[in-house]
């Protein structure tokens, strides 16, 4: 079937799932690193924005051993390039886990449930906005018991990482800080309809908004994990400046932890078997002194403590996996929720389209400047939080996020 698309547009997008998928040698020699009986003092398993923070943060102790284990590769190039976003989410960087058909979502089809899988984890893949949370919804955690959760406490963490680089958000010192390693700031390139869309907002009465600020009803320009047109991923930020600087991080990619070996008489963590990613016949266990830390995601996670045998009795005992604590695992996963669109027609995009000339501009641009329209994600950089009527304006329920659908005549 022909391409609908520019020839030279086509030409390049034929080019990313092999871009996509590369692993360079060394990557896929990786697990060789690891020595079947080993021993450390934490091993962490996933690294993802978790597992990378936490590799970070443990091996500034240099009489810490830290090894983190993850069974995705190394990031890809093109995988930094914001507008290059859709295209990653079916590709190594996720699991591309699908639900089972329900007739209440997704139309009835099976909705595709993206999690990250990589040095970097979700930070590969995801749209790379920077959004705390509400302070209201911190407060509410710790009143409900979560000591050290309110929101006082985990700012201080938010600023202790943060490096943001947009002048007019970073002069407010109470909320924000330039000396942490997660670069943060708006994309170089503003799309034309973005501009009209802000100032729509501002015309219902909404006024320009510090998502993670103050107060977060308005409108913004977002802020995201980017530096220069590019993605900042977790591991970009925290691992790939201290890998080859402390020699007590281990990183090995490409290996799968495949359960957590526990005491069935103390309960405690003291280590995890693996396999290769790929070679699986190719086993081994690794010990730790202190802690066992996964940090694999809302889907790995839970599996994984399954197939260590904590998890509920009715999952567990057919599969002839011994149960060493009945628990409710895995029984209150949820996704985003979200509703229909409204959709409008423009008149005038700056959309990459049949254009072969503007495509060349494009591409030009952007891998000589670092500008252009492949420095940003269009529409998804605006945002709005409003409140409806079973909330007040300092705490916002409703997020209206922009989005494009492009369409050939």
């Amino acid at each position: 079937m022909a391409c609908p698309m520019s020839a030279a547009l086509c030409t390049i997008l034929s080019l990313l799932p092999y871009n996509f998928e590369y692993q360079t040698p060394a990557d896929l020699a990786s697990p060789k690193q690891l020595h079947d009986g080993d021993v450390y003092d934490f091993i962490i398993v996933g690294a993802g924005p978790a597992g990378s923070v936490l590799a970070n943060r443990l091996s500034e102790i240099p009489s810490w051993k830290v090894l983190l284990l993850e069974s995705g590769g190394e990031e890809s190039k093109l995988g930094e390039i914001p507008a290059f976003q859709p295209f990653l989410s079916q590709t190594r960087f996720t699991w591309n886990y699908t639900t089972v058909p329900d007739d209440r979502i997704c139309a009835g089809a099976p909705c595709l449930w993206v999690t990250g899988r990589g040095l970097g984890g979700g930070s590969l893949h995801n749209n790379m906005i920077y959004n705390r949370g509400n302070s209201h919804t911190f407060d509410e955690w710790e009143q409900m018991g979560n000591a050290g959760w309110g929101y006082e406490e985990m700012l201080y963490y938010f600023k202790k990482s943060e490096n943001n680089q947009d002048p007019l958000i970073a002069r407010n010192k109470i909320y924000h800080s330039t000396k942490g390693p997660q670069t943060v700031s708006q994309f170089p390139y503003v799309d034309k309809n973005v501009k009209k869309i802000i100032e729509t907002f501002h015309q219902l009465g909404y006024p320009d908004a510090d998502i993670n600020g103050v107060n977060q009803t308005g409108v913004c320009l977002m802020q995201h994990l980017q530096k220069d047109g590019g993605r900042q991923s977790s591991a970009k930020s925290f691992l790939y400046p201290i890998r080859e600087k402390r020699n007590n991080l281990k990183i090995v990619t490409n290996v799968r932890v495949t359960k957590v070996i526990i005491n069935p008489q103390t309960k405690e963590a003291e280590g995890v078997e693996y396999t290769w990613e790929n070679k699986r016949h190719v086993k081994g266990k690794v010990y730790a002194r202190k802690e066992v830390i996964i940090s694999t995601g809302p889907m790995a996670t839970p599996q994984l403590l399954m197939l260590s045998g904590v998890g509920p009795n009715k999952t567990l005992v057919p599969l002839g996996i011994d149960v060493i604590q009945n628990l409710p695992v895995g029984q209150n996963y949820q996704n985003h929720i979200q509703s229909g669109s409204l959709n409008f027609t423009l008149n005038d995009t700056n959309i990459m389209m049949p254009n072969d000339e503007e495509t060349l501009r494009d591409f030009l641009d952007y891998f000589t400047k670092r500008r252009g329209p492949l420095a940003s994600e269009g529409f998804f950089d605006v945002s709005a939080f409003i409140s409806s009527r079973y909330t007040d304006s300092s705490y916002p329920d409703v997020q209206i996020i922009c989005s494009k659908i492009s369409t050939l005549e």
